[in-house]
């Protein structure tokens, strides 16, 4: 087991990196130090989890939803904002980004409580963790085909 006082500061120095490269790549417009920021916020949330052992992370939905909108924004920073929006173009992106937050949280949600259920639950039990699974699936098809 990883689970040892010596490796938190290694994962302390992975989040550190993730800030420094999203803020990086915030103030030299680059997007690839921000997809790179994000990514490694969450091998260092990964990562602490695997040092500090024990059960599943029950705000693990909370922090994939965080990261989420963390990346949204700065992506949404980088964009040339040389041509004019049309009108409502704003309040859309929010609702939007708003909407794909709140089924992130729920889809996990519901995923974390079909791994923590007992395995013995039968056939019912296994059809509502593959449907939440699907929907997962389907969340990030629909995420990635937006880009």
């Amino acid at each position: 087991m990883l689970a040892t006082p010596r490796l938190q500061p290694v994962v302390g120095g992975l989040a550190a990196a993730g800030v420094a490269a999203l803020a990086a790549g915030l103030a030299v417009r680059v997007a690839a130090l921000v997809a790179g920021g994000v990514g490694l916020a969450g091998g260092a949330y990964a990562a602490w989890f695997l040092v500090r052992g024990g059960d599943v992370d029950t705000r693990s939905p909370l922090y994939g939803v965080g990261l989420l909108v963390a990346a949204e924004l700065a992506f949404a920073a980088l964009e040339r904002r040389t041509a004019r929006l049309e009108p409502g173009t704003a309040t859309r992106r929010v609702a939007i980004g708003g909407l794909l937050a709140l089924a992130s949280v729920g889809l996990t949600a519901l995923v974390l409580a079909a791994a923590a259920a007992p395995a013995d639950g039968g056939v019912p039990l296994q059809a509502v963790g593959l449907a939440a699974a699907l929907a997962a699936l389907a969340v990030v098809a629909v995420l990635g085909r937006a880009r």
